[in-house]
């Protein structure tokens, strides 16, 4: 899927075949008409979709997919900025703009790392997450958990955790795969300060962090 500017000074969705609704920039007078913005110009996409299925993209429901989304949807975007940004960029347009503001909204991966230090991050997050200032969104999860050792470069770097050599289980046979089973290493703190902040942030406490001795337990058969 592209954002293509043509002339006309539009942004067009995807190709022409597929777009729903050409959206103008952002105007500085009068932020309703701006309906570009990171993520805000796809969640409003879906609601003209959801509003009108057949209409818009030729698709008839077998169920009444305008009323569930009316009533249980709930919109989500990853964050890696700062909370200012998020604000301007995002979170005011949900005050004035109908087809957002209907529904709430979720931040699925916060990290900030780019732009503030560690020690600044319960401060970014606490504003992001107090429901009085931002009355659309209903909560942030911290991006990342664990290292991820699948990925390379600066991503290696954003997890709360890291493993340890030690082993605190075994999975059983996972359908599919041809192992017998596979090691759940222990955790280990990999950045105390920023998970110190986020721990704050959420009224939360610092994990005491133990492996079980006497070696690796079977754990639950996982079931896909």
């Amino acid at each position: 899927c592209k954002n293509i500017t043509q002339g006309d000074g539009l942004i067009h969705i995807c190709s022409e075949d597929y777009f729903l609704k050409d959206a103008r920039w952002p105007s500085a007078q009068d932020p309703t008409q701006g309906e570009c913005g990171p993520g805000i110009i796809f969640m409003i996409q879906l609601a003209r979709v959801m509003a009108d299925p057949e209409g818009t993209v030729g698709y008839k429901p077998k169920n009444n997919v305008t009323k569930a989304y009316q009533e249980r949807w709930v919109h989500s975007f990853n964050v890696f900025n700062q909370y200012e940004a998020v604000h301007r960029q995002v979170l005011e347009q949900f005050g004035v703009n109908p087809l957002l503001n209907m529904h709430k909204t979720l931040v699925t991966e916060y990290n900030a790392k780019r732009y503030l230090a560690a020690n600044q991050v319960q401060g970014d997050l606490e504003i992001m997450i107090n429901t009085t200032l931002n009355p659309y969104l209903i909560g942030a999860t911290y991006f990342e958990y664990q290292v991820s050792y699948n990925k390379m470069g600066e991503e290696r770097d954003w997890g709360l955790f890291e493993l340890t050599t030690e082993v605190a289980g075994k999975t059983g046979q996972i359908p599919g795969d041809n192992a017998t089973s596979h090691e759940a290493n222990c955790l280990a703190v990999n950045d105390a300060v920023t998970l110190a902040a986020v721990a704050r942030a959420f009224n939360g406490t610092l994990p005491n962090l133990t492996c079980p001795e006497g070696g690796a337990v079977e754990l639950v058969e996982l079931i896909l």
